[in-house]
């Protein structure tokens, strides 16, 4: 007796049937394994420096909880004699101000603290101001302190626009009090800063 051959109907439901089941395999690994998968992906994505002592520590605008108390850190521990401030000319330097105050209270002397001016607001225009520093003063290393996951973008820009100088630049990564590179899934301002980060770090890519 001869098998019966399956016709088109047949095969086409064991391919969806074998199409499903390859899906479903897949969505029980993701989520027996999704985990791990999304704390790697956060250990890549975040760029981090081995630190060398450097001519200056860089506080960026923004992040004054976190930016400022990293720079009194690093400059407590003597990786750099001088903090720069960032001071956007938009805003008068009400910023800049500010910065300045939190590194005065956290001990760091008025003759250790420095700036520099740029115009455009953002981190493409701070990378600008940063470079007419280095120029002006001859500097060959500069240490910038930013949250983990604006790393790899702060570290794009600058070494694009300060690299053809020399200069070296060291991103000290600044974990967040309520998220991590462990369990920042978990948390929704630690998705929205990563998946904001992905995006601002593209649109960098593709502008600059």
């Amino acid at each position: 007796m001869r098998p019966t051959a399956f016709g088109p109907s047949e095969r086409g439901r064991g391919m969806v049937g074998s199409i499903l089941l390859a899906v479903a395999l897949a969505a029980v690994a993701l989520w027996t394994f999704h985990e791990a998968l999304l704390r790697g992906l956060a250990n890549n994505w975040v760029v981090s420096s081995p630190l060398e002592r450097a001519d200056a520590i860089v506080v960026l605008g923004g992040g004054l909880a976190l930016r400022p108390a990293a720079a009194i850190q690093l400059y407590k521990e003597g990786y750099a004699p001088l903090i720069l401030v960032a001071r956007a000319s938009v805003d008068l330097g009400r910023e800049a101000n500010f910065a300045r105050d939190i590194l005065l209270r956290g001990g760091v002397p008025l003759g250790a603290i420095g700036e520099f001016d740029f115009t455009l607001h953002s981190t493409y225009g701070e990378a600008n101001g940063a470079l007419d520093y280095v120029k002006s003063n001859d500097a060959k290393s500069l240490i910038i302190p930013t949250e983990i996951f604006s790393t790899r973008r702060v570290g794009w820009i600058f070494e694009r626009k300060l690299g053809p100088t020399g200069a070296k630049i060291f991103i000290k990564p600044i974990t967040p009090g309520n998220y991590g590179v462990n369990d920042w899934w978990r948390s929704r301002a630690g998705a929205t800063d990563f998946l904001r980060e992905v995006a601002k770090f593209l649109y960098y890519r593709l502008l600059y």
